[in-house]
Order: structure tokens, then sequence, then C-alpha cells
């Protein structure tokens, strides 16, 4: 993958000239890169938000403007930084709309930017925003964030930042351990490993991904409660809590199927928590869910 530019439509940080001046050097260098080495994805151009229509409906309106011949586009990229999970998906669907709309069908989409956001204004939202993403709060979000992203068009999703710096919530900036949001990653990790998502439905607050493996000999439940709150380590918000049931069905054994449950909460960083055996066609769990928390139930006949 090979990306023309970073946020062109950040005036001037990033593309003091016209816009135009862009769309122009993004169709000359994707033609000629494309030319060169068709083997590879060339793309970009990692705007800021697909809500700028601004510029990106004019950088579409360009870049097909010759209807036989349209720049090559292998991936869309854009970013964008929220306090929202929903947000990630929301803007996927509004691309894959507009790359559709546009003829690029087969385009990927890709957001190489995302983490907690809840404003840029240095001493009342962006300290508050670094302390959040690196906390308990940071952990429920990436997992919500992940979730959401993986019921929707997205392709690709690359937090924002794992290099230690002051955007990187994986690990401490001193001794290099892993923090809370690092298990985030870790828990979608164990899902991904086993290669086929399967059916769930959760809600707003309460997100629900699952997956199985090819020989339907393990699966995994992934669920997270997130939702704006002031407190980052779930702290002052006690009265937060969501009675959950989850309920699986279509994973039997005649010898039963043994559960382990993993809690990322305040008081543990992924660690077993439970475990029992299930026998029969279905089974059930039931937890008082507090504000911030993950749960990875894994299943193993």
């Amino acid at each position: 993958y090979f990306e023309i530019w970073n946020e062109p439509d950040l005036h001037p940080q990033c593309w003091d000239g016209k816009d135009e001046d862009f769309f122009t050097l993004f169709e000359i260098t994707a033609r000629h890169l494309k030319g060169c080495f068709p083997h590879l994805k060339i793309g970009g151009p990692a705007i800021t938000s697909v809500n700028n229509r601004g510029f990106m409906i004019p950088f579409f309106d360009y870049i097909t403007r010759d209807k036989e011949n349209p720049v090559p586009l292998d991936f869309f990229s854009f970013h964008l930084y929220t306090t929202n999970p929903d947000e990630f998906a929301n803007h996927a669907r509004i691309a894959r709309k507009v790359l559709d709309d546009y003829g690029y069908t087969e385009t990927e989409i890709i957001l190489n930017e995302w983490n907690y956001v809840r404003g840029w204004r240095p001493k009342e939202e962006i300290i508050y925003s670094h302390r959040a993403k690196r906390a308990l709060k940071g952990a429920a979000f990436t997992s919500a964030s992940m979730i959401a992203s993986q019921k929707s068009p997205m392709d690709h999703l690359m937090y924002y930042d794992a290099r230690i710096c002051n955007w990187c919530g994986l690990f401490d900036q001193i001794s290099l351990e892993p923090l809370k949001p690092y298990y985030a990653l870790w828990n979608f990790g164990q899902l991904y490993a086993l290669g086929n998502e399967v059916e769930s439905d959760g809600d707003e607050e309460v997100k629900v991904v699952a997956a199985q493996n090819d020989d339907g000999t393990q699966a995994a439940i992934l669920l997270t409660y997130y939702k704006e709150h002031p407190s980052i380590d779930g702290s002052g918000a006690e009265e937060e809590f969501r009675r959950v049931r989850v309920d699986w069905s279509g994973f039997a054994s005649g010898e039963g199927v043994e559960v382990e449950y993993r809690t990322l909460d305040a008081a543990s960083d992924n660690r077993v928590t439970s475990a029992e055996t299930f026998f029969g066609e279905t089974g059930a769990h039931v937890f008082d869910l507090p504000l911030y928390t993950t749960i990875l139930i894994t299943l193993k006949k």
C-alpha cells in the first residue's frame, strides 16, 4: 500500500496550495505509480474527515472527470478522532456510498488514524483526551471502536499510535509495560485468529462481536460497555452499570463446552475471572457490567 499525501484538506499545515493543485498532483502521481507498479496498491488521500465534503466531492469529481479512464484508486483513506465509536462505522458507510456512486466499487476503505479525542483545546480537552486514551476508558473506547468498525464497510483500521509518544495509549512511556488499551487489541486479536465472524448483536452501548474457527471447535464472544462519561478509570461512575445477558447457540458438544471469562476492568488486566462447563445446544451468561468493562468469553469443545 502506497498512500499519496497526508491530510491535504488541512490548510495550511499539510497543504498550503489550492485544492485543485493537489488534485492534479494526486492524478499525476497515481497514474504514474500504477503504470510503473501495477501490482502495488495506490491510494489516499488521508483526508481529515469524510464529512469534509467541500474537499471530498470536488476530489472525486476531478479524478473521475475522464469517465472512460478514471484515476486509479485501490484504496481510499481518511482520519477521524472522536468520542463516539459509532462515528467510525458511520464514516465508513458514507465513504462506501461515495466510492460506489463514483464507480470505485472495489476500492478499499482505510481509516488509518483514529483515537479518542474530546476536543483540541490544549487545557480543557486535549490533555484530558491523552489521559483518557491511556486509561480504562481508552480500553473500552478502543474495543467499542473496533467492534463497530468490524460491522461496517471498513476494510482496515489503524490505531494512532503504537509508537511511544503522546498519542500512544498502549504502552507506558517510562516502563514500556502494556496499559489497559493494549488488552483491547489483544482481545480482538483472539477473535481475528479464529478467522470467521459469526452473527452477533448488541446495542448502542454494549457492543458485541463473535468468531469461530474453521472446524467449529473454538469460538469467542467479545463485549464491552462504553458511553461518554467524565470518568477515565470508572471511579465516580459506580452507578453506571448494565445488567447484561449473553446467549449463544449452535455450539454444542456431547462432551461439554469449556467456557472461560477474561475481564478487563479497573481491577483486572484481562485475567481469567471465572470458568465453567456447558452441556446442551445453548448457553447463557448474566453479568452486571460496569461502565468501561470488557469481557472476552472463549468457548472450546
